[in-house]
């Protein structure tokens, strides 16, 4: 992705002939995949290393005189938004009910992008801000700020989101209005225990990192208040493309306040609940995956995320450290506990547990049976512990 490269990256982008052999070389047509697909297979079924690697976990690719591969045209995506406005101090409890109050934007399949419909639509599960969100901004930008909320204020109401003038503070200090200490007094300045969200636009076109992690520190750690970064440059980058982004960054805001912008079409979405003894919309989707780096002095961090609606749009979400140990293999207390918090947590939400409880564990770097050992069985026995002895609990992988 030339985007992430910082020192060929920039021109690139600059560069269309450039960018669009990146782009041809990154998204080649079903052809050059099928291709390279049959090649992958020869080359691994050449190499010893990796075929036992395969063996190792029961598994072997097939000649690839055996791959067969058929087009198949995907159906078109549906996107599920709210007809009507939802008190967004109450998601959890309203997610369900928004079974009955959908509509489906319909999208084309040539493209994936769908977030230019949401413009002018109601969000899934939009949220109540009023006059609870503040804005702080260095003089320089005070006019391209007052021109943002203008169209936030705008953008808001045709998606649904309740959205009044916020209390804006002007950064005035010995830096000039635009050090870390300036935006920390008006921070302090404007802050009152009702505001849901705090806005900081900050000057120029590159964050300064210490700036950055300071405001974070207060507004989250000290405050308890969620923050949306804008930068001066993004804002005074012309009207029409204001008019773009204010959309998306108002969809930020409502994600980081509990709301959800859409959905998508779930299986079993809508059946009742008395059509199947296992609904496929009572699921809970779980989401397990470790990070290693080597900052971390040999510790490293489990996360572990579970759905709790049938939107999959809420989530319930634990993070444990673990010290002395850098495997890929997870400690089975911590995801026994993890596990029966979530179906918990998914219970009184949905006043009844999952049906079906779906696990996807990301970069395993251990044997499969090592990891059947400690993590599946930890898990396994959480959940049964959970339901009741007359509900059958059966698993597989």
């Amino acid at each position: 992705m030339p985007e992430l490269c910082n020192t060929t990256g920039l021109g690139l982008v600059s560069d269309q002939t450039a960018f669009q052999k990146v782009i041809s070389t990154v998204q080649p047509p079903p052809n050059s995949r099928y291709r390279s697909l049959l090649r992958y297979i020869d080359l691994v079924r050449k190499c010893p290393p990796a075929s036992k690697l395969l063996a190792d976990w029961g598994l072997a690719l097939e000649p690839y005189t055996s791959v067969a591969m058929t087009a198949d045209l995907l159906r078109e995506e549906m996107i599920l938004t709210t007809s009507s406005s939802l008190d967004g101090d109450n998601n959890h409890q309203n997610s369900n009910a928004l079974l009955a109050r959908h509509r489906y934007l319909q999208t084309k399949t040539t493209s994936s992008n769908w977030s230019h419909l949401l413009r002018h639509s109601p969000l899934l599960l939009p949220v109540a801000i009023g006059s609870r969100w503040s804005v702080v901004h260095s003089r320089a930008d005070t006019a391209v700020t007052r021109h943002f909320v203008l169209l936030c204020r705008r953008a808001a109401a045709a998606m649904s989101l309740d959205l009044e003038e916020p209390r804006a503070v002007v950064c005035t200090a010995n830096g000039g209005g635009t050090s870390a200490d300036d935006f920390l007094l008006a921070i302090k300045t404007c802050y009152s225990p009702e505001d849901r969200i705090l806005v900081v636009v900050t000057p120029g076109a590159v964050e300064v990192k210490s700036r950055y992690d300071r405001i974070k520190q207060l507004a989250s750690l000290q405050l308890g208040l969620a923050t949306q970064f804008v930068r001066g440059a993004t804002l005074g980058a012309g009207n029409r493309k204001l008019e773009t982004i204010t959309p998306a960054i108002l969809v930020q805001m409502v994600c980081k306040l509990g709301g959800a912008p859409w959905g998508v079409r779930m299986p079993g979405l809508g059946r009742s609940l008395e059509s199947s003894p296992h609904p496929l919309h009572l699921v809970m989707y779980v989401g397990i995956d470790i990070y290693h780096r080597k900052s971390l002095k040999r510790r490293s961090v489990i996360g572990f995320v579970a759905s709790t609606n049938s939107q999959a749009t809420a989530w319930y979400s634990r993070a444990y450290v673990k010290v002395e140990d850098t495997s890929d293999l997870c400690e089975g207390d911590f995801l026994a506990e993890a596990t029966s918090s979530a179906l918990l947590r998914y219970r009184f939400f949905n006043r009844r547990l999952p049906t079906s409880v779906v696990i996807y564990r990301d970069d395993v770097g251990v044997p499969l049976e090592k990891l059947l050992r400690v993590e599946y069985e930890a898990m396994e026995a959480a959940i049964r512990g959970v339901y009741s002895s007359e509900e059958e609990v059966r698993g597989n992988f």
